[in-house]
């Protein structure tokens, strides 16, 4: 049955008067105006293709006026075949869920699970984005783990793994937008490039070492980031420094969130975007997970050291002996710390940016 025939007039209504959006509306909001090209029309579940600022995106859409979104056979085979298309084509996978779980016609190994499998095999390749936008019991909140990235909105089924939690749904859905800005289209192409006016040599106005999050939105265009992940200790930005996407990990007191620092320091190696880590931190023990992510990552990486290292923090914080390519340190009283640059604090986005743009040119094409 075309969902064309589940039109019901009083349905938008009835949904907006709960602040909540339609499915073909929520596409709308995430995508370029008149960019979508409708894939399947499945029983619950919309598919196809669109454009974020004129890029390419794969993406899908639980429609709650078919069995309240369930996921049947016939749109599990859909999403399917999307994600298929999104491997060959190399471009980004969105999932906007809403639903009511899954019905038992996709018991069946190569209906939920075969959706599930070709996630998984897309894992690393492409960067995949889940949208929890309500209800998503049993097997729906499995493709939340598989992702990259998770949205939510309050109310919605939110796992402890979302990065982002929003108030409402056009808020979350532009926030969505300005990540896919940020991402390449794959690990094989770089994320855009976007000619900034923030001038590069602009002056940092940022001058003690307390809050790192007031560093990362001077140093960065326009100081403008997406934040990925906080905690009591740790802080992840995706962002852009003289019109290149970078990724940013700042720790201000300990090794809280060193978890999510890790798995954030493994999405930027294995897409290729370039890492600046910020360091202000006491003593703390070396988290295990963040070292070996340092350790294994060739992407590019520069190090900034806001006030004299102490025992076990370079180590913790990335470092010469774990392969930065380039250490910098704030001018500081008192002997010289280790580092390729020492430098005033007013000059960090300057000296960022002319290292940044060096290590591009070094860099192997991927």
């Amino acid at each position: 049955m075309s969902l064309n025939t589940l039109d019901h007039p009083g349905a938008p209504a009835r949904r907006h008067d709960r602040c909540l959006l339609t499915a073909r509306e929520r596409i709308s909001l995430l995508l370029d105006p008149g960019s979508f090209t409708e894939f399947d029309r499945g029983d619950g579940v919309l598919t196809g293709r669109g454009e974020v600022e004129g890029r390419p995106v794969h993406l899908w859409a639980h429609d709650l006026r078919f069995a309240g979104g369930a996921l049947g056979e016939a749109s599990a085979a859909g999403i399917q075949r999307l994600l298929d298309t999104a491997l060959a084509e190399g471009t980004p996978v969105v999932a906007l869920d809403d639903c009511a779980g899954v019905r038992e016609d996709v018991a069946a190994p190569d209906g939920y699970g075969g959706t599930l499998r070709r996630a998984a095999a897309l894992a690393g390749t492409v960067p995949q984005i889940t949208v929890l936008l309500g209800p998503c019991p049993g097997g729906t909140s499995y493709g939340a783990a598989l992702a990259d990235f998770v949205f939510a909105v309050r109310g919605a089924a939110a796992p402890a793994t979302a990065q982002f939690v929003h108030d409402d749904e056009p808020t979350c859905l532009e926030d969505v937008r300005r990540l896919l800005t940020l991402l390449p289209p794959n690990r094989n192409e770089p994320p855009r490039t976007e000619p900034s006016e923030d001038p590069p040599e602009r002056l940092v106005r940022h001058r003690s070492a307390l809050d790192v999050g007031d560093l990362i939105a001077e140093v960065v265009d326009d100081g403008d980031c997406v934040t990925v992940g906080t905690g009591p200790g740790t802080r992840c930005a995706l962002a852009r420094i003289g019109g290149h996407a970078v990724g940013l990990v700042a720790a201000c007191d300990r090794a809280a969130g060193a978890g999510d620092a890790a798995r954030f320091v493994g999405f930027c190696d294995t897409f290729g975007i370039p890492l600046v880590t910020v360091a202000d931190v006491p003593p703390v023990r070396p988290h295990p997970a963040l070292l070996a992510a340092y350790c294994a990552a060739t992407t590019p990486r520069i190090s900034l050291l806001l006030r004299p290292a102490e025992a076990g923090t370079g180590l913790t914080l990335d470092s010469r002996p774990l392969g930065a390519d380039v250490c910098l340190a704030w001018r500081h009283d008192g002997p010289r710390p280790a580092a390729d640059e020492v430098i005033q604090p007013a000059q960090t986005r300057r000296v960022l940016v002319r290292w940044l743009a060096v290590l591009r040119a070094r860099a192997v094409p991927r």
